[in-house]
């Protein structure tokens, strides 16, 4: 059965003994071959590592639960020694990518970085752009991927680049990967804003039945009654 932990109400896997006559029929930890297989995966050396590496990044500076995420980062690439860092970003986000590449080189990691319109693509050789530019960049997600590949660095950062180019670059590359930033100017680059604003003003976002042909100005529109009233 299809797992859904999001209506799951009481979640028993927070429990050291969890009961499991109290978990919902779907939960995946009734399936006991399945809970002792990946718990073997863990055992791997490089994983256990990498799983301890993550967790204790940040945790030697002060309050460490507000380390920023970019900080932790740092922290992570040390404690698994790693010296060859990727850095692949989003053209517009070039200053961050400056500034952060900068940050790492302060802390010893040797850092390659390329930016996604880097081979010159044209929009118009897929199909899409504006037909009256001579011409107009694309994003090269797997030149990037192939970029790090070749100079066979130890971790992949990824600022920004687009929905969707991103799990391009994921299907390609070699080594482990992590998002420093997302691309996501409607909301300032953090995502979870449209859910905390789901009820208000990003709900027209997210309706089924939302036309998409029609201009909309991203927020509620009053009701045909509401509007009579006025």
């Amino acid at each position: 059965m299809t797992c859904t932990c999001d209506t799951c109400k009481v979640y028993e896997c927070m429990k050291q003994k969890p009961a499991l006559e109290c978990v919902p029929e779907n939960c995946p930890m009734l399936d006991k071959a399945f809970g002792e297989d990946v718990a073997k995966r863990y055992e791997d050396p490089e994983v256990k590592r990498m799983y301890i590496a993550a967790k204790t990044a940040g945790d030697g500076l002060r309050k460490a639960r507000f380390v920023p995420r970019l900080r932790r980062l740092i922290d992570l690439c040390k404690n698994m020694n790693y010296k060859k860092i990727g850095l692949s970003y989003c053209v517009h986000f070039r200053k961050e990518a400056e500034q952060y590449a900068e940050i790492l080189r302060r802390h010893g990691l040797e850092v390659v970085t390329m930016c996604c319109t880097n081979g010159a693509l044209d929009q118009k050789q897929f199909g899409f752009g504006d037909e009256t530019c001579e011409f107009r960049e694309a994003c090269n997600p797997i030149g990037l991927a192939e970029c790090m590949n070749r100079e066979k660095v130890e971790f992949n950062f990824l600022m920004g680049v687009c929905t969707g180019q991103d799990s391009l670059f994921y299907k390609y590359t070699d080594a482990m990967t992590t998002i420093i930033a997302i691309n996501d100017p409607a909301t300032g680059h953090t995502p979870t804003k449209a859910l905390y604003l789901y009820n208000s003003y990003y709900d027209v976002f997210f309706d089924p039945n939302d036309d998409p042909s029609k201009p909309h100005l991203g927020v509620s529109q009053p009701k045909d009654e509401e509007k009579k009233e006025d």
